[in-house]
């Protein structure tokens, strides 16, 4: 039986595509393959070797959608009609971060919250005076302002092909700072023996992202990294996970 062209059936669904049924291939979504990183801060909260970890430790990542909002105006009758009003952007996201056996996670978001709003005094420590390093071994004077750029990064979140080098979509989310020191997974139980995986809620200003159908276009706007370096970072991040998994199994 000849098989019938791709449009004269729509409904017939046909994916893998091929010469026979359609020049297209439709091949479903795999979730599960990408990964996070996490932008440095200047200060020393999270620096270089910090900021590569956290996003090897990130395990999953909890988006929330953009949603058009629309107003519905009723007429005479019943007739009614609706317009657009306004995008709802979202304003927080969650990353889930496997912990390890020196407490990384939990030391280091105390480190970076605590910076934000002392957790003696409400107040910040990032205005006048002096900073402390992350490990305390020494302090740096403070020039006395006080700014976001001081405790909020930008988070990018990399889906990639089942390469996991290759993105296909790319989301960016800038003013990101962290809202939880996760005391409450540190808890235990003489019975429980399972791994902590920790989620962690971050603020957020405002989200980026573009169509990546070509998976080497530059991404937009230019502040933003380009596709080699997201291949550079998933390696030094492929690197990282190797050896924490190598150290927990000794």
């Amino acid at each position: 039986m000849a098989h019938q062209p791709w449009h004269q059936n729509i409904l017939s669904r046909v994916f893998g595509g091929g010469e026979q049924v359609g020049p297209f291939t439709a091949d479903p979504y795999v979730k599960g393959y990408g990964f996070v990183y996490i932008e440095p801060l200047s200060l020393g909260i999270i620096d270089a070797n910090t900021s590569l970890t956290l996003s090897a430790l990130a395990r999953a990542v909890n988006l929330t959608n953009i949603t058009l909002e629309a107003e519905t105006i009723e007429g005479m009758a019943g007739v009614r009609f609706t317009h657009p009003t306004k995008l709802s952007m979202p304003d927080r996201i969650t990353i889930e971060f496997m912990e390890v056996q020196d407490a990384f996670v939990m030391n280091t978001f105390k480190r970076w919250v605590t910076a934000i709003r002392d957790i003696r005094f409400g107040a910040s420590n990032l205005v006048g005076g002096v900073t402390r390093s992350p490990n305390n071994s020494s302090l740096t004077a403070s020039n006395g302002q006080y700014g976001k750029k001081k405790f909020a990064t930008t988070i990018h979140v990399i889906i990639t092909l089942p390469d996991a080098t290759t993105p296909i979509q790319v989301i960016c989310f800038t003013g990101a700072y962290p809202l939880t020191i996760p005391l409450e997974h540190y808890g235990f139980n003489i019975a429980d023996n399972t791994k902590a995986d920790i989620p962690i809620e971050f603020a957020i200003d405002n989200v980026y992202f573009v169509d990546m159908s070509d998976p080497m276009q530059k991404l937009s706007p230019e502040k933003f990294i380009t596709n080699q370096a997201y291949k550079n970072i998933v390696e030094k991040v492929k690197n990282i996970k190797t050896e924490f998994f190598n150290a927990c199994s000794r």
